[in-house]
């Protein structure tokens, strides 16, 4: 995001864009200890979005430190694999995009036993046929506004198939 200011110089409106900064997190102990206690890849989606490169490490170390048993073990093993910040963030990519082909799976389970019931899904499957595409944006901007879309997505056909059933 950037933030449009007016200035006046010599009688002149000029337009300057400045880039919004982003309040600054002040990682400590205490505040570490909660962060490692993740359970979803979309929570460490989160985590990874509001921290820097320098705190995104000391996340790892912490992390790493801890050898907390996840409940998702998959995570534990993404954070553990990583060396740096830079390799998580790429391992995150890859884990939120098998996350989301999952929930899309499971939804396109779901329909196809809904059909096989005699229940009409038209505009549901009309819906489920733009995840795939957002998705695919997803993997090309790993913009985590384009993660959340296909969330919400996913989500408003889940309950919107749950409705029908």
């Amino acid at each position: 995001m950037k933030n449009i200011i007016n200035k006046k110089i010599l009688g002149k409106t000029e337009r300057i864009i400045k880039p919004v900064t982003q309040k600054k997190v002040r990682l400590n102990e205490k505040r570490l200890n909660h962060l490692v206690e993740i359970e979803d890849i979309e929570e460490l989606h989160y985590i990874i979005s509001i921290l820097n490169y320098e705190q995104i490490a000391r996340f790892i170390q912490h992390f790493k430190k801890r050898k907390l048993l996840n409940k998702k073990e998959s995570l534990s093993v993404m954070i553990n694999n990583a060396k740096s910040p830079q390799e998580l963030l790429t391992l995150l990519k890859q884990g939120s995009l098998e996350h989301l082909n999952k929930r899309y799976d499971s939804i396109c389970h779901k329909m196809s036993e809904q059909r096989k019931s005699g229940k009409d899904l038209k505009i549901e499957l009309l819906k489920s046929k733009l995840i795939p595409l957002k998705i695919k944006m997803y993997a090309a901007t790993d913009n985590k506004i384009d993660f959340y879309r296909v969330k919400k997505a996913i989500d408003n056909l889940e309950a919107e198939l749950n409705k029908l059933s």
